[in-house]
């Protein structure tokens, strides 16, 4: 069942060249996308300033702004925190924070 999934509050290398996404899905252990199709998930800076904002259209979050001042621009590392809103049944928003390192 999709509401008893858990998800990591983390960061996932990509490659050994540092490349960061917040995976939104990993083979064999969750699909977000595919789970919670109307998903929506924001991540702000540590001044609370939106930053991403993403659904099951837009790309996953790899560091660079979608949104705001800084749209198109890759953000300086350091520590954010998003919201995942699974619009799924009766599930509750997730909070939480991670660290981007560049």
């Amino acid at each position: 069942k999709p509401k008893d999934k858990k998800y990591s509050n983390s960061l996932v290398a990509l490659s050994r060249q540092m490349n960061y996404t917040f995976a939104l899905t990993i083979d064999g252990e969750y699909n977000i996308p595919e789970a919670f199709p109307d998903f929506q998930l924001q991540i702000f800076n540590r001044y609370g300033t939106l930053v991403y904002k993403g659904n099951n259209t837009t790309e996953e979050f790899r560091g660079v702004s979608n949104v705001s001042l800084s749209d198109g621009g890759d953000l300086p590392s350091g520590t954010y925190f998003y919201i995942f809103n699974p619009n799924f049944e009766n599930n509750l928003p997730i909070q939480g924070s991670f660290y981007l390192a560049k």
